[in-house]
């Protein structure tokens, strides 16, 4: 692994399995609505690449250095710093609720076109698409929940999957 690359080996594991996260369930969603797979995909980048940098991470005290997922650097290009005392209130009240409906709306979609039209092939999406999201939460709380300071002011942090892990 190049040197580069040998600190941020988390950052890239996260934001690769949250990727692949959305663009399964994103495919999952096509099998149900391709129109709502192409809604999906719009709602899924506007709000990760843009509100919830604006609403959240701009009350983070990470918002100039190392935020475990990278985020950080996208608000700090695009906004100026907000006041972290905002910060639980926001991503108990804005962020959790998106973070869910970015993952449970594949959920509901496939399983309905389960049920309608079932398929091995399917059956195989739906199976891998949630694996995908066990493993995005795990990961979130292994590498990132467990090592960051707002944790205990995060509800995601909170419900962390990872109990073992010591929180600063």
């Amino acid at each position: 692994m190049s040197p580069g690359l040998r600190g941020r080996w988390k950052m890239i594991v996260e934001n690769l399995l949250l990727l692949a996260t959305i663009l399964l369930g994103g495919l999952g969603i096509w099998f149900y609505s391709p129109w709502l797979s192409l809604l999906y995909f719009g709602f899924a980048g506007v709000v990760h690449l843009f509100v919830l940098r604006k609403l959240i991470c701009i009350n983070c005290i990470h918002f100039k250095d190392g935020c475990h997922i990278g985020w950080n650097r996208i608000a700090f290009a695009l906004f100026s710093k907000g006041s972290i005392e905002n910060f639980e209130e926001r991503m108990n009240k804005i962020g959790a609720p998106i973070w869910i409906v970015t993952f449970i709306w594949p959920i509901i979609a496939l399983a309905r076109t389960l049920i309608t039209s079932f398929s091995v092939s399917l059956a195989f999406i739906t199976v891998f698409y949630l694996l995908l999201v066990i493993a995005s939460l795990f990961s979130l709380g292994k590498l990132g929940c467990s090592n960051c300071e707002m944790s205990k002011k995060c509800l995601i942090g909170k419900i962390c999957p990872v109990k073992s892990v010591k929180r600063r």
